[in-house]
């Protein structure tokens, strides 16, 4: 196993649960970031309505404040 594969199993086993905590709170920070710009363009990228489309799930409506 390389030395990078290694260093990161240590640190897993370290701070696993707190490490899995930041990693998901930065996920959030960086949806919230990205749908606030959808909101602040006032539309949902073209890309995702036609998936949701597919899919038949409804989308939100996007209105600032």
């Amino acid at each position: 196993m390389s030395q990078r594969s290694e260093q990161g199993k240590r640190v897993w086993r370290e701070r696993g649960p707190a490490l899995g905590q930041e990693i998901g709170d930065q996920i959030i920070a960086d949806s919230n970031e990205r749908m606030d710009g959808w909101v602040a363009a006032g539309r949902i990228p073209w890309w995702i309505r036609a998936k949701a489309r597919l899919r038949g799930r409804p989308l939100p409506v996007l209105r600032e404040g």
